[in-house]
């Protein structure tokens, strides 16, 4: 596996938000909101969403529901986690 790393500018700030399908029905966050009506984010495994919320990137992850989280699902999490953060430059 290989990461890369690359300056970026000091203003871009990433946030990552990993939610499970019962936070994210709990949730009352303007962006999760909108990732919910807009683009149909539903939390479930594997699922992602960028939003642009004010002046930061916030990437949604699926993590699915929170009786079937285990070890396996969570390396999912992982990966989807890590393709997003590898990829901004």
């Amino acid at each position: 596996m290989k990461v890369n790393f690359t300056k970026t500018s000091k203003n871009t700030l990433i946030q990552v938000q990993i939610l499970t399908e019962e936070e994210l029905k709990k949730s009352k966050l303007k962006a999760i909101l909108a990732a919910k009506k807009e683009f149909g984010f539903n939390a479930k495994e594997g699922e992602s969403q960028i939003i642009a919320d004010e002046n930061k990137q916030l990437i949604l992850i699926g993590a699915g529901k929170e009786k079937s989280i285990d070890e396996l699902s969570l390396q999912k999490v992982g990966a989807t986690c890590f393709t997003y953060l590898n990829s901004v430059k």
